[in-house]
């Protein structure tokens, strides 16, 4: 997974960090907090800071315990929430539960040491599709199974103006079926 994109959220003081999978065929959305996407934003723009931060207190330490990468995994999505850890690989190597938007911000200061993934499990549970085929209804591509999958997504991530679209989709295909 690559990050696509930290941008503000509809929710007050939440962001959305967008991951990507490397064909580019599905995104996941993880809402993190003000303070995360800060750490992640300083990270991305190569801003440091006056005095570290404590994901930068973090990477220090593994550095001079011989930690020179890292994963992030994210292994499951329950009820909005991923669930990530954070192995550390070095002279020992070291399995970590996460919260996903600390792991990312921590494997942002690794450089081009880190790795990002994600269980089919999860992409299949929170993913998003970004197949588009037919470009001017690319909901047309979607099985129904996909449309009720990413209509859930969409509710649950208060994107109702997506969830609108998604819905008039699938009544379209009823009545086309009828």
């Amino acid at each position: 997974m690559r990050i696509l994109a930290l941008s503000k959220s509809d929710r007050d003081n939440a962001y959305a960090l967008i991951l990507g999978d490397v064909d580019n065929t599905i995104k996941i959305p993880i809402i993190i907090g003000l303070h995360e996407a800060q750490a992640i934003a300083l990270e991305i723009e190569h801003v440091k800071p006056t005095r570290p931060l404590a994901h930068d207190l973090f990477v220090s330490l593994a550095h001079q315990t011989g930690i020179r990468s890292v994963e992030v995994t994210i292994y499951d999505f329950y009820d909005g929430i991923y669930f990530s850890e954070l192995r550390c690989i070095g002279d020992k190597e070291y399995e970590i539960e996460s919260r996903t938007s600390d792991a990312v911000a921590i494997a942002l200061r690794f450089h081009d040491n880190y790795r990002i993934y994600a269980l089919k499990s999860v992409l299949d549970k929170a993913g998003i599709s970004t197949k588009i085929i037919n470009s001017d209804n690319p909901l047309k591509n979607l099985t129904d199974d996909e449309l009720k999958k990413s209509l859930d997504r969409a509710i649950k991530t208060e994107n109702y103006e997506f969830a609108s679209k998604i819905k008039k989709e699938m009544t379209d295909r009823e009545h086309s079926h009828n």
